[in-house]
């Protein structure tokens, strides 16, 4: 969890648009009990410069959720939705996206701002 790599990345949206490919600062594995319980692991990513990844607005970390415990792949988006429709407390704004990891299918996964 505490290791982090430099990598190459490309992001690709459910339209198959590409989002995002190039060097990242570094990519680490994150979560707590996900992170020993499952084989898909989340990551946090750290870019060279702030983007605004599919008009989520400007930020150098992003989080990758694996959703690797939901097999609809949905629940987070939901909770997420609903909550800045139905209460005053700001949410997380994200999307799905394919990931490539250093060429690699990673799978589907969340994609949102870091929130410190």
């Amino acid at each position: 969890k505490k290791i982090k790599e430099a990598a190459e990345a490309t992001i690709i949206d459910v339209n198959g648009r590409q989002e995002f490919s190039g060097a990242i600062e570094y990519i680490k594995a994150r979560g707590n009990s996900t992170f020993y319980e499952v084989d898909k692991k989340s990551y946090q990513m750290k870019l060279h410069s702030k983007k605004n990844l599919f008009e989520l607005g400007k930020a150098k970390k992003w989080i990758l959720l694996a959703n690797a415990k939901d097999e609809s792949l949905v629940r987070t988006s939901l909770i997420f939705d609903f909550a800045s429709k139905n209460t005053e407390v700001a949410s997380i704004e994200g999307t799905f996206v394919d990931v490539y990891l250093n060429g690699d299918y990673a799978g589907n996964y969340y994609l949102c701002e870091k929130v410190l």
